[in-house]
């Protein structure tokens, strides 16, 4: 379906977009500037977006103690396996990596980011990308089912639900 070339026309009551093999009703919103943004508005006025996970950012959350925990390994492992028979460091590692990757696994969800998901997307309003923590820090609670978080671009409240990943914003009052 071609796109319209004034999406921001006060004519254009609504567009019928499908896209992903699903057909939404888009109407005439602030949050329209581009139609690149697949964002459902109800009758309500009330703009959403779905988030999506960011898994090397939630990956990257097990890297230090995995480091620290590949540092104790190979240590002890030179100061008990050595004397008794030489092994290649690299063998060394790669026996120990399934007690290295489950060690840092449970420490890091169980003690330092339980309960952790990192997800972005587009704001609704401006189109400005935003990453949400869900989980906590250290014993710190953070945000369980629903993250309220501003854009730093056009300071709209964004209403983000851990489950099902759907971001919502109001409608700026005109």
């Amino acid at each position: 379906m071609p796109r319209p070339k004034n999406p921001d026309a006060t004519s254009v009551s609504s567009v019928v977009l499908i896209q992903k093999h699903f057909l939404f009703n888009i109407s005439t919103h602030p949050c329209l500037t581009s139609l690149s943004l697949l964002c459902i508005i109800l009758d309500s006025g009330i703009c959403k977006v779905t988030y999506e996970p960011d898994n090397f950012r939630n990956n990257l959350l097990y890297l230090p103690v995995g480091a620290i925990l590949s540092i104790v390994w190979l240590g002890i492992g030179f100061e008990i396996i050595e004397p008794l028979i030489r092994i290649n460091p690299l063998i060394l590692a790669a026996l120990g990596a399934p007690l290295i990757y489950n060690g840092s696994v449970s420490i890091t969800e169980q003690f330092i980011f339980p309960n952790n998901k990192i997800v972005y997307g587009p704001c609704p309003a401006c189109e400005n990308e935003t990453r949400v923590y869900f989980g906590g820090i250290l014993g710190v609670e953070g945000f369980d089912d629903v993250a309220s978080v501003k854009c730093k671009k056009c300071k709209a409240v964004i209403n983000v639900q851990k489950k099902s990943l759907r971001a919502s914003t109001l409608p700026k009052d005109e």
